[in-house]
């Protein structure tokens, strides 16, 4: 697994910044027999008493290794052919920009972007590995629809990059925590507390105040 603040940090590199976020990723990695076998599962048709077994051919998201094993085939897949010679720039964002199914880029525009994303899409659809729409600073951001109410939820135009709350279109970056309501006097310390213990501070972008 990359480095999760290099990624982070390395995103802000230069005035554009793009993120993709790779479809079903773990899903588009096979695995040999060996490993199909510790993936079965019990299953039971509707009017059929029986129970059979089946296994899981790919990896399942939610296994501890399925993070790590996407990645080494995402790099494999950039290693590929020619790949590091005809589309270095793309070769290094998968290399060194990919974090679990996420990929972090920057350009001095939104043309030099949007060549490099092509380029990198270009890359890994011959492993078999497609991204969603990605977000571009600056942009409108792609719907998404959420059924039920959540904690911190994400607004229209807001995105998360792998924890910091990521406002698209102002391109500006916060972290938000849920202290709404105390029941005690809110200190200094219990919001530092907070933000920590929740994980939101990946990059230090909380300072200490005064």
């Amino acid at each position: 697994m990359n480095n999760l603040h290099g990624a982070l940090l390395r995103f802000r590199t230069d005035y554009v910044a793009g993120q993709g976020d790779i479809r079903k990723m773990s899903y588009m990695v096979r695995i040999p027999i060996e490993d199909q076998m510790m993936q079965l599962f019990l299953w039971r048709f509707p009017g059929d008493n029986s129970l059979r077994v089946f296994c899981m051919t790919r990896l399942v998201m939610g296994n501890k290794p399925s993070g790590n094993l996407s990645l080494v085939a995402l790099k494999e897949t950039a290693e590929l052919d020619t790949n590091s010679l005809d589309y270095p720039s793309a070769y290094q964002a998968i290399m060194y920009d990919s974090y679990d199914d996420n990929l972090f880029v920057t350009a001095s525009n939104t043309s030099e972007l949007k060549m490099m994303i092509q380029s990198i899409e270009k890359v890994l659809s011959k492993g078999g590995f497609y991204y969603k729409e990605w977000i571009v600073s600056g942009e409108d951001s792609p719907e998404q629809l959420i059924g039920v109410p959540i904690d911190n939820d994400i607004l229209l135009n807001e995105e998360k990059a792998l924890g910091i709350y990521w406002d698209v279109k102002s391109d500006e970056f916060y972290v938000k925590s849920n202290l709404t309501k105390p029941s005690k006097r809110v200190t200094k310390k219990d919001i530092l507390i907070k933000i920590s213990s929740s994980r939101k501070n990946r990059v230090g972008c909380l300072y200490n105040m005064q």
